[in-house]
């Protein structure tokens, strides 16, 4: 756990995936939400052999030390400004989106 301002924040902890057969990645589930609320979503495993439905993104990471929280399953994750800023642009207001990305594992 992490202290930010007052609040006491459960980080969240990576699980390595079974690898291979079958090759295993996750993909994020984006809740839905409008602009100005936080980011947040679960992560899901899934196979490639079971062609699930999803979006990849492609952005510039820039400084991958200079990060902001986005809540994952409960959990905060440091990702960095960029992937915020392009999850809330790719975040639809009524229906969850599912997105991999290379920074949320």
């Amino acid at each position: 756990m992490e202290a930010i301002g007052k609040a006491i924040i459960d980080l969240y902890k990576y699980v390595v995936l079974p690898q291979p057969p079958p090759v295993a990645f996750r993909v994020l589930e984006l809740y839905p939400g409008s602009k100005g609320e936080e980011i947040s979503g679960s992560l899901h495993t899934a196979c490639g052999d079971d062609h699930p439905d999803y979006d990849a993104i492609s952005y510039c990471w820039r400084d991958a030390k200079d990060t902001v929280p986005v809540y994952i399953d409960g959990k905060v994750v440091q990702v960095t400004k960029n992937l915020k800023s392009a999850l809330r642009q790719l975040r639809h207001e009524t229906e969850s989106r599912n997105l991999w990305t290379d920074a949320v594992w």
